[in-house]
């Protein structure tokens, strides 16, 4: 038996990479930024599950598929704000999310942080781009 053999034979607890990502889903109402972190998470090896801004359809993508974290944006347009469904998902799931907002909004900050998210990510951060952000986020 060649060495190469015996290595195929020998058994492994090693997992395929698709187990290792982390399946993400985005609320968002705006293209431009959703555009910018999907292409980060799926440059990343994660999973994209989506773009969603319906409070509905959020629930449920979140019951049917269960994702590991949430990126919302704190700006979402619509009948609810990015607030509003983050107090929903804090609630009602036991699932990490992390802002999309500006880095000079301040006064959006004070209120984002009595949600207690896991964190944010800034989407005109100059000095350290998105991806980077998001990469330490899915570490």
């Amino acid at each position: 038996m060649t060495l190469h053999n015996s290595l195929l034979r020998k058994k492994t607890n090693y997992e395929p990479i698709y187990h290792l990502a982390k399946q993400v889903l985005l609320v968002d109402s705006k293209p431009m930024s959703s555009r910018t972190v999907a292409d980060a998470v799926i440059d990343l090896n994660h999973i994209y599950m989506g773009c969603l801004s319906n409070i509905y359809e959020i629930e449920q993508s979140i019951e049917a598929n269960e994702p590991d974290l949430l990126f919302i944006n704190a700006k979402l347009e619509g009948k609810l704000d990015g607030f509003q469904v983050a107090k929903i998902i804090k609630l009602e799931y036991d699932i990490p999310f992390y802002f999309l907002c500006n880095d000079n909004d301040c006064e959006a900050k004070k209120w984002m942080s009595e949600l207690n998210p896991d964190g944010f990510i800034y989407l005109n951060h100059f000095t350290e781009p998105i991806k980077k952000q998001i990469e330490r986020v899915l570490i």
